[in-house]
This record gives structure tokens, sequence and C-alpha cells, in this order.
């Protein structure tokens, strides 16, 4: 039986006469490598490396009564991937739904004696990761004093978490303070400061797949690199310069994959 496969909220397994049946994301996104010749050596350095876009294809076929409902169908399928947006397709790999981002590049269709036709859907993905759909719970305490601990991430590429928190008391002197958060994977530190006045009951959102910090639901200045989780991680919170404090901390990511 084929793999469920989802355009949005929409299976195509419910268009008349049309049925996915192979889904295929094995192709690997290319890679690109920044590379500067060594003067007076062999050899050269690594200057960056990135990831391009991936291609998935999708096969499936239509088998419909007449010409009319064929046409019909194929004009729903047209409809469903043919939109002007970057979608998402999800489907189930290695026991979990993992979600794609990016938009059909081509769709073919190959007619056959019986009456089947043969169709073939590139989806070219302009992020190079699958993400899994469910989020994975990094932290979620209550922080009165600097905190750190030492936390596993799953996923086979590094994740983007996103930071919630509420400060549920803090000390009353008007003076700015600092919410920090850092992450660590082996030497590379990664971290994340927002320094102002806080009051009780104020909230933080830091949203790395988003690049996005929020307090009190309005975007702010912060400063620092956007904090990601691979494998084994030190993570560490502090409120910097408060006497006394108490937050409400929730860190949550996605696993992502190649």
């Amino acid at each position: 039986m084929s793999r469920k496969l989802y355009v949005g909220n929409f299976d195509p397994d419910t268009i008349p006469g049309f049925e996915i049946d192979q889904i295929r994301p094995d192709a690997l996104p290319n890679k690109i490598i920044n590379a500067i010749r060594l003067a007076l050596a062999d050899g050269e350095r690594l200057v960056a490396q990135n990831f391009e876009n991936r291609k998935i294809t999708v096969l499936g076929h239509f088998y419909a009564g007449s010409r009319s409902a064929y046409e019909t169908a194929r004009d729903t399928l047209l409809g469903v991937f043919n939109s002007q947006t970057v979608q998402t397709i999800v489907f189930e790999q290695s026991g979990s739904d993992r979600r794609y981002t990016g938009v059909y590049e081509n769709m073919s269709f190959e007619y056959k004696d019986n009456g089947t036709c043969i169709v073939t859907i590139i989806y070219r993905c302009t992020d190079p990761f699958g993400e899994k759909v469910a989020p994975t719970t990094f932290f979620d305490e209550v922080v009165t004093s600097e905190t750190t601990r030492v936390i596993d991430a799953g996923g086979n590429i590094y994740g983007l978490p996103k930071i919630t928190a509420r400060i549920e008391d803090i000390d009353d002197d008007e003076a700015e303070r600092t919410f920090a958060v850092s992450i660590t994977q082996g030497t590379d530190t990664r971290r994340l400061a927002i320094t102002r006045i806080w009051g009780i009951n104020d909230t933080v959102t830091v949203d790395s797949k988003k690049q996005r910090v929020y307090v009190n639901g309005s975007q702010v200045e912060f400063s620092g690199q956007w904090p990601r989780v691979l494998k084994t991680n030190t993570f560490r919170f502090n409120m910097v310069d408060a006497a006394t404090f108490e937050v409400d901390l929730l860190v949550t990511y996605n696993e992502r994959y190649l």
C-alpha cells in the first residue's frame, strides 16, 4: 500500500479515479561548498557550505470511466498543485509524518492502452530538509536561578527551536535585566539575549525558524545568534542582573532530516 500524501490539508487520493502509487524522497539536495585556495600550499580552506533545494518525485495514476471524468479529475489535481504560493506536502517517513515545503515544478501524463494514465509529479522543496510534524519538547521548567542542562535532540540535521516564556516574578528594581539563553554543541555556542525593564506577566517568544523575537506580542530587538539543537546540547538560561526571578520556560523544536 502506498504512503498517504497530503498537499496542505488535501488528500489527492480523494480525487475520483486518481491514486498515489509511490513517493520518492531519496534525492538529496545539492551542496554548495565555498572554499579558498591556500597560498604557498596545496589544498583549500573551507569557508562555508550550504544546501540548495531538493526534489521529491510522486507517482500516481488515473483510471476513469470516461474521458469527461478523467479530464475533470485532472483539472482538480492540477488545481491542487498549481498554487501561486509555497505549499507543504506531508507523508510518513521512518514511522512519523514529515513535512516538506516548496512548490510543484513539473507534472507529466503518460497514457496507456488500458485506459490508465500514469502521472509523474516533481515537487521542488525550497527548504531542503524534511521536518517532523509533531514538535518535540526540549526544555519545560519553571526557572528561579541560573540553569544548565545537558539535553539530547533528535534528527540528523540541526533543529530550530522555539522558545516561549512568561515572567512569573522578578525583583521590582526599575532597572534593565537580560533574558539570556544559549545552546552549545561541542565548541559552537549560540547565545541570544534580550535586555529591557521586565515586568511580571511579560511574555517572550523566540522563533528561530521564522527569525523573529517578540515580547508581549510585539517584535523587539535582541543580540546574539539564533539557537539551534543537534545531538548532545548544553542548554543555559539566566535572567542576568536580576536578584530574584521566576520564569516559566518552554523550548520546543521539530526534528529535521536530510
